[in-house]
């Protein structure tokens, strides 16, 4: 019932994460295991107005490593 935000992910570096296919900054990995750690938040959307309620959000994307 919720509308008028979108969801912004942050990357590591503190960075918004572009789901349009482009890159965010590199982040170094280590032999072994590895966290990346990701944040999200509410943005209102440009010209729009708030409207509270339940809402979910999923985003698929890929990750590419070397």
């Amino acid at each position: 019932s919720a509308s008028g935000a979108g969801v912004v992910v942050i990357g590591m570096n503190g960075e918004k994460v572009k789901f349009d296919g482009s890159s965010v900054t590199n982040q170094n990995l280590l032999t072994g295991r590895n966290t990346l750690n990701f944040s999200a938040y509410l943005q209102g959307l440009s010209g729009q107005a708030i409207v509270p309620g339940d809402f979910t959000a999923v985003s698929n994307f890929l990750l590419e490593y070397k």
